[in-house]
């Protein structure tokens, strides 16, 4: 018969209250990147052809689908006008012009360092802008009147701006924001001119025609995003 040696007496003890060791923790699961993002600005700037004073109010919100990219539906309204008047001698000429109209749009935006954006996208417009014109220029009488626009009508909208502050430490971004917002529209026109004077009485219509506006915006605003 074998007997223990000292040696195994010392092991044995320890080998009996020896723990097993506990599992690793499996590493937590990371939190999607996707968020709900939301935005508003105003602004001013000018329409063409015009030109108008013009005035830009939009909100807009979507989803931000990680720090670079976001999608979202932007909705808003364009308004404006000019009136003109020149007088030289005995010839005169006087003008009024406005605008109006909602947008609906759904935009892509890219942003680049927390800061720097760009975003730009398709979008629908309803309303329109117009002008009369009238002149009298050694006694003979012109009038000009022109409208554009329709219950809705394509366009595209392009913005590019910076904004002002660090991310919060959850990682959104909530900051002011400053951008050049420039929305392009295509609608039909109505171009109706009368003349009058000594030769006699001249009309002429014109329907059908697409006219482009533009409406270049320099915009402030707050994005949650």
């Amino acid at each position: 018969m074998v007997k223990p040696t000292c040696a195994a007496l010392l092991v044995l003890p320890a080998l009996c209250w020896a723990q097993p060791a506990a599992p690793t923790p499996a590493p937590a699961a990371e939190a999607s990147p996707l968020r709900f993002r939301a935005g508003l600005n105003a602004g001013a700037g000018t329409f063409l052809p015009g030109p108008m004073i013009a005035f830009a109010l939009s909100a807009r919100a979507g989803v931000q689908l990680n720090d670079l990219a976001a999608v979202f539906l932007d909705v808003g309204n364009r308004a404006g006008f000019m009136i003109g008047l020149s007088i030289q001698g005995s010839n005169v000429s006087q003008s009024v012009s406005g605008l109006g109209y909602w947008h609906f749009g759904l935009l892509g935006e890219l942003t680049v360092g927390n800061q720097f954006f760009v975003a730009g996208g398709p979008m629908f417009a309803r309303g329109g802008w117009g002008s009369v014109q009238q002149e009298v220029i050694d006694g003979n009488v012109s009038q000009f009147v022109v409208a554009a626009g329709g219950d809705f009508f394509p366009g595209a909208d392009l913005r590019l701006g910076i904004g002002l502050g660090k991310p919060l430490s959850s990682g959104r971004r909530q900051q002011f924001t400053i951008a050049l917002d420039c929305q392009f529209v295509f609608a039909k026109v109505i171009s109706v001119s009368q003349q009058a004077g000594s030769g006699g009485v001249s009309q002429s219509i014109k329907v059908g025609n697409t006219m482009m506006g533009t409406t270049p915006q320099l915009v402030l605003g707050y994005e949650w995003k």
